[in-house]
């Protein structure tokens, strides 16, 4: 391991995954060993959208760990239904405006949400 470079898990973690067409995927949110058949297995699982599943990008999947972890490989992401995304903004009983789901007040009027 001479003159290479050791990336520790803490290292990856929180890093942005960028796929070979420079689309942003998501954030690494862990790292993951399995052992299947007598195979050992690694992989990063990536958080690509609040109330998505996290994917996982096999670690043959990755060409360059730097500022980010870039995949050699373009990376289609399952859109949110319609649904999930009214469900992921607050309105605002006031103004119906929409709202992130932590937002303590409403970004239009002001409004202190619940």
């Amino acid at each position: 391991m001479q003159g290479e470079k050791v990336i520790s898990r803490d290292d990856i973690i929180g890093k942005l995954v960028v796929d070979s067409e420079a689309s942003i995927i998501g954030r690494v949110k862990d790292f993951a060993i399995t052992l299947e058949k007598g195979e050992v297995r690694a992989a990063l699982l990536v958080e690509v959208g609040k109330g998505i599943k996290p994917i996982t990008v096999e670690l043959s999947s990755i060409k360059n760990i730097r500022d980010v972890v870039l995949l050699s490989k373009q990376v289609t992401v399952e859109k949110k239904s319609e649904e999930a995304i009214k469900q992921s903004y607050m309105i605002c009983p006031k103004c119906g405006s929409k709202n992130p789901p932590y937002a303590k007040y409403c970004v239009n009027c002001g409004l202190k949400l619940e």
